[in-house]
């Protein structure tokens, strides 16, 4: 029957990189060993397949990474909104084009008179028409910002991250959201 060996008895790692020996791939063979080994050596260090696929961006921008890349794009957002205690996201996201009313209403109001000068253009009544419908759609910039504002309202104070909205930054419904805290 054998004797167990107290835990303090078990002797710790080396350290991974002070080592009082190298490792075998910290050293290359001795050129009197293998003349060709410093050129092979190289040619292998010099590859592109060499390079470690996290350091290798013409590895991760390829197709074949795409999925990796949304892995991350999704893990670096959760681990912060951990680090943040938040529990709940609400994202927003939207048109880019929507403004404030008095901001769209100002720019049909400025496109109309441009066209009074010159009835006929083309362009000036497409940008007139489009205009038209981001002005038609304004109102739901507010109604972004009284949303975003209920939301900030509903915890207990500035501090309580239970719940939170979240926006892509982008101008328009996005900044409506921001703007609503």
């Amino acid at each position: 029957m054998s004797k167990k060996r107290p835990l303090t008895d078990i002797p710790q790692p080396a350290h991974n990189v002070e080592r009082k020996q190298p490792l075998p791939w910290q050293q290359p063979k001795e050129s009197c060993d293998d003349p060709a080994c410093p050129v092979k050596l190289q040619a292998i260090l010099d590859s592109p397949t060499y390079v470690p696929a996290i350091e290798d961006t013409d590895f991760l921008d390829g197709e074949d990474a795409r999925g990796v890349r949304l892995q991350l794009d999704y893990l670096k957002p959760e681990q912060q909104l951990k680090r943040h205690g938040i529990k709940n996201t609400i994202v927003v996201f939207g048109s880019t084009r929507i403004v404030e009313p008095a901001t769209a209403k100002r720019k049909v109001e400025t496109l109309r008179e441009q066209l009074l000068a010159s009835p006929d253009d083309s362009e000036l009544q497409q940008r007139l028409f489009i205009a038209e419908r981001i002005l038609a759609k304004s109102p739901y910039y507010d109604v972004a910002r009284k949303f975003t504002s209920l939301v900030a309202q509903a915890g207990r104070g500035p501090d309580d991250s239970r719940l939170v909205v979240m926006t892509g930054g982008g101008p328009g419904m996005m900044e409506a959201a921001n703007r609503g805290q």
